[in-house]
């Protein structure tokens, strides 16, 4: 029973960190090589809405924990989050043209509006923005909250001073397959 929970906590927590090294070179990549976009949204899409929108996310996370228990947070949070990535797979990315403005749109607001023109890329790509903003919260939260939140609740204090060095040693595993994918 042991060396199972120890390779569910190791397989889960390798799964955790493959997904965010693919999410955090995807979503860079998708808000920047757009036309009329470029680096400089990443920072107004760090200040503007990752910021607010993670502060938003931990009240309403402290406000689900207070009325749920933790294994039905834990698995609502994660399938809130496996419910967006496949919307944006299946429905948003392929079909971008029907929900973004065009490129010429957002170069005319660029020119008109040259002290804003950084939220313009950030706005009419919409989808884009959101993908960046879910990713961002996947990482501060699925990654560090839920998944220590989830281990500790599982795991007896004495288990965990054996598991939890080597559950950060195997994840390197994790890391490196990001890599070749």
């Amino acid at each position: 029973v042991i060396i199972a929970k120890f390779i569910s906590l190791n397989l889960m927590h390798c799964f955790i960190i493959l997904n965010f090294w693919i999410l955090h070179n995807l979503k860079d990549t998708l808000v920047v090589t757009h036309p009329e976009s470029g680096a400089e949204v990443i920072n107004y899409l760090k200040i503007f809405l990752v910021f607010p929108a993670s502060l938003a996310f931990v009240m309403f996370y402290t406000w689900l924990a207070n009325r749920m228990s933790l294994r039905r947070l834990f698995y609502g949070i994660i399938g809130a989050f496996a419910v967006t990535f496949l919307v944006f797979a299946l429905l948003f990315f392929p079909f971008q043209e029907t929900f973004h403005l065009s490129a010429s749109t957002i170069k005319s607001y660029k020119l008109s509006y040259p002290r804003f023109q950084w939220f313009f890329p950030m706005v009419g790509y919409w989808t884009n923005s959101l993908f960046y903003l879910v990713s961002e919260l996947w990482a501060a939260l699925a990654l560090t909250l839920l998944f220590w939140q989830f281990a500790n609740l599982i795991t007896p204090v004495e288990q965990a001073r054996r598991f939890y060095m080597l559950i950060g040693g195997f994840s390197a595993f994790a890391m490196m397959a990001s890599w070749g994918l």
